[in-house]
């Protein structure tokens, strides 16, 4: 190999060697100076409300009440409104009728809605529940397990008001630190079969922290069946902001973050 023939191999090598170098350099330029990849979090999925059982329960010549058993499938949102409505089914199969109305959901929560009353002339056999909440909530101010709501004692008693036929009357405490704006109360009589054959609603106002109130559900349409068993619960709606009030002084003011 000649000396011009060998310099220029060695020119060639070099001059290759170089390119790769600046390539190199320029790709960890390239990646250094860029601005970091953020990777979003995948969105969590939210499931409908599930209507797991309803009770279609007749009271007097032609009224009716509805007992709802639903069910919050997200354990980490709640629902401020969930909407509903009622398709009634008669005997025949067909629809004779709808109802609508709205609750709420805490993460993950159980409860029963009571409809009531419904005036109906044709039979209901049946009761088609379809939810469409409005907007869910995953960044809870308070979390539901801090509110803490217990019925203390209840008892039933007849013609206690005048016209009446029936009443529970009882106390429930707050024994959470928390004043609430609204608690709603469901209570539902049971037959010795276990069965629920008559349910009744109420509401509190301004329940306050570690406050007893007293509460009384009346049934004017008369029954028949012997009481077994009564069960009174008690909700609240922890998703809604506006539900929670703090004292100052002797006012009362609303409070958008928990203290």
């Amino acid at each position: 190999m000649t000396t011009g023939a060998r310099i220029f191999k060695q020119s060639a090598f070099l001059l290759i060697f170089l390119i790769i170098i600046g390539l190199f350099s320029f790709f960890v330029w390239r990646i250094s100076s860029s601005e970091p990849v953020v990777i979003a979090p995948t969105p969590t999925p939210l499931f409908s409300i599930e209507t797991l059982s309803t009770k279609i329960l007749k009271v007097g010549d032609s009224g009716y009440d509805i007992l709802i058993k639903a069910r919050n499938p997200n354990p980490l949102a709640g629902v401020a409104r969930a909407d509903y409505s009622i398709s009634l089914i008669g005997q025949d199969d067909t629809e004779v009728g709808t109802v609508s109305g709205y609750t709420y959901f805490s993460p993950g929560q159980t409860k029963f809605i009571v409809v009531s009353p419904i005036d109906s002339t044709k039979e209901i056999k049946d009761a088609i529940v379809s939810f469409n909440p409005e907007n869910w909530s995953e960044d809870l101010k308070i979390s539901p397990s801090s509110i803490s709501l217990i019925p203390l004692k209840y008892d039933l008693s007849f013609a206690s008001v005048p016209g009446s036929f029936a009443s529970v009357k009882g106390t429930l405490r707050n024994v959470s630190d928390y004043n609430l704006n609204k608690v709603d109360l469901v209570v539902m009589l049971f037959d010795k079969n276990g069965e629920v054959f008559r349910v009744g609603r109420s509401s509190l106002r301004t329940l306050l922290a570690k406050e007893n109130r007293d509460f009384s559900i009346t049934w004017f349409n008369s029954f028949s069946e012997t009481v077994d068993r009564i069960e009174v619960e008690a909700y609240t709606n922890v998703s809604d902001e506006q539900n929670f009030i703090k004292s100052s002084g002797d006012s009362v003011e609303k409070f958008q973050e928990m203290q």
